[in-house]
């Protein structure tokens, strides 16, 4: 991955190639419990599959078939769910990842917390997020008045 940008990488779980279908399968095994992963639209598994494609190299690619395994969240329809996108897709999730990873170069760039924070490692002391809980802390503790600490 980092011929698109410098410092990104990643490591995809399984790839397989059928040659037949011209398709490339690219699994992310989620061994955690609770936390349901959606796989349309998915980036962190299209960033996988772009990854997979640089890979592969020459190999003749028309369809990703992008899968999530996760046995422990099981759903009525099952513990694996698949999304299948055209090679072109990719070339336009490509481009989009490498426009925001030099976005991020900018010292001005905004930090944006979501979904995506539940397992990032700078949970801890990130600016966003001590807002957030700033926030719900100040939702949750109403301020110490005259009246609340002389009982009047």
């Amino acid at each position: 991955m980092s011929q698109l940008h410098p410092g990104l990488f990643g490591t995809c779980d399984c790839i397989a190639y059928s040659s037949k279908m011209r398709q490339l399968i690219v699994v992310d095994y989620k061994h955690g419990s609770g936390h349901y992963v959606e796989v349309e639209e998915n980036d962190q598994l299209r960033y996988y599959g772009l990854g997979a494609l640089l890979t592969v190299g020459d190999l003749k690619v028309d369809t990703v078939r992008l899968v999530i395994v996760q046995p422990r969240c099981p759903r009525k329809d099952g513990v694996i769910h698949e999304w299948e996108c055209f090679f072109t897709d990719m070339i336009d999730f490509a481009m989009e990842l490498s426009n925001k990873a030099k976005a991020t170069e900018d010292p001005k760039a905004p930090l944006k917390e979501g979904s995506w924070c539940w397992f990032c490692p700078a949970v801890g002391f990130c600016p966003e997020q001590h807002k957030k809980r700033l926030a719900k802390a100040q939702e949750q503790f109403s301020p110490i008045t005259g009246d609340a600490i002389t009982g009047g």
